[in-house]
């Protein structure tokens, strides 16, 4: 998109595709044209006044896209609109700039995500998207869950792992001096 580094637009063909989209055809896009996702990167200048002006989104949908959270939320709005908030298994809430965080609002015909380009959810839909495999319209939303979840159980193996040999560790410490409480209370922050 013009003007705005790291953000983009694309146009979803109801295929598995998308085309890309500058911002003046952002503008003049109508529900009639595809499904529209626009991308913007939370450390974008003045985000909350591109959100409403730009975009036209109005405070019950800027406030969660801005807002900081430690855990994962779908707010319904209505019948119609969603917006989803995730935090990668890795990650504690810090700002709305951390890494890991994804927020997204959806409509029938249109999403709106704020997250770094490179947070893995974007960067996997983006590329599924690009060769045709992507989502078709609305299953946008279930994309991006997917891609949180299927992160969240690698990291919840990975956690098990970590818990098990502290387990392990634990049996042994008649003999070790290393410091399983610190360790503990890391891995349960984690």
């Amino acid at each position: 998109m013009d003007g705005f580094e790291n953000a983009f637009a694309l146009l979803l063909d109801g295929s598995g595709g998308a085309r890309p989209l500058t911002l003046a055809e952002t503008r003049s896009w109508r529900a009639s044209d595809g499904m529209l996702w626009v991308h913007l990167p939370p450390d974008l200048p003045d985000l909350p006044r591109v959100l409403e002006a730009v975009f036209q989104l109005p405070p019950q949908v800027r406030e969660p896209l801005l807002a900081d959270t430690g855990r994962v939320r779908i707010d319904v709005l209505n019948e119609n609109e969603l917006v989803l908030l995730l935090l990668h298994p890795d990650s504690a809430p810090t700002s709305v700039s951390s890494p890991r965080q994804l927020r997204a609002w959806m409509t029938a015909d249109r999403c709106v995500t704020v997250a770094p380009t490179n947070q893995h959810a974007i960067v996997a839909v983006r590329e599924q998207l690009a060769h045709g495999r992507g989502p078709h319209g609305t299953d946008l939303f279930l994309a991006f869950a997917s891609t949180a979840l299927s992160t969240a159980a690698l990291r919840t193996s990975e956690l098990d792992g970590t818990l098990s040999g502290l387990e392990t560790r634990f049996e042994e410490r008649r003999e070790d001096t290393f410091d399983v409480p610190t360790d503990l209370r890391r891995l349960r922050r984690t």
